[in-house]
C-alpha cells in the first residue's frame, strides 16, 4: 500500500514539473512582437480593515463594603452582621441566600459566619428547595 501511495505522489510531482517546464518553454517561444505591455491590472478594490477597538469601562464596579474598624475584632464584626441578617429577615422575610448576601452588601465570609451563628442559637431556619437554599426566621 504504501508503495503504490510513493509511487502516485512521485508521478503527480513528475507531471506538475512536466507542466511548469513546459509553460515556461512555451513562453519563451513567444517573440517579442507577439506580447503586449499590460497597460493597466483591474483588481478589485479591497477595503482595509478597522482595527478593533476594545470598549472599556469608565469606571471599575464598586466593591463591596467591608468592615474596616481595626478596634474591632472578628467575634464583634460577626454579631453585627448577624444583627443585619436578623433585622433584614424581620423586615423581609424568607429569603434565599444570595439574595441576602448581595442585599446587605457584606463580605461573603462574615454573613456566611453570621448565618452560621444565628443558626446555633436556634434563630434562623435553613431549606434546600430546587437547589436554592433559603433562610427564614424560626
Amino acid at each position: 500500500m504504501t508503495e503504490v501511495l510513493f509511487g502516485f505522489s512521485v508521478a503527480f510531482v513528475g507531471y506538475a514539473v512536466y507542466v511548469l517546464v513546459d509553460e515556461q518553454m512555451s513562453a519563451s517561444r513567444l517573440s517579442r512582437s507577439e506580447l503586449q505591455p499590460v497597460s493597466k491590472i483591474d483588481t478589485p478594490e479591497i477595503e482595509t480593515p478597522q482595527p478593533l477597538t476594545r470598549k472599556l469601562k469608565s469606571t471599575p464596579p464598586a466593591k463591596k463594603p467591608v468592615l474596616t474598624k481595626v478596634s474591632t475584632n472578628l467575634p464583634e464584626q460577626v454579631g453585627t452582621a448577624a444583627g443585619k441578617v436578623y433585622r433584614h429577615l424581620e423586615k423581609n422575610g424568607l429569603i434565599p441566600v444570595k439574595k441576602l448576601i448581595s442585599a446587605l452588601g457584606e463580605d461573603n465570609k462574615l454573613i456566611q459566619r453570621s448565618i452560621g451563628w444565628l443558626a446555633q442559637e436556634g434563630k434562623i431556619e435553613l431549606k434546600t428547595e430546587n437547589r436554592v437554599e433559603t433562610i427564614s426566621l424560626v
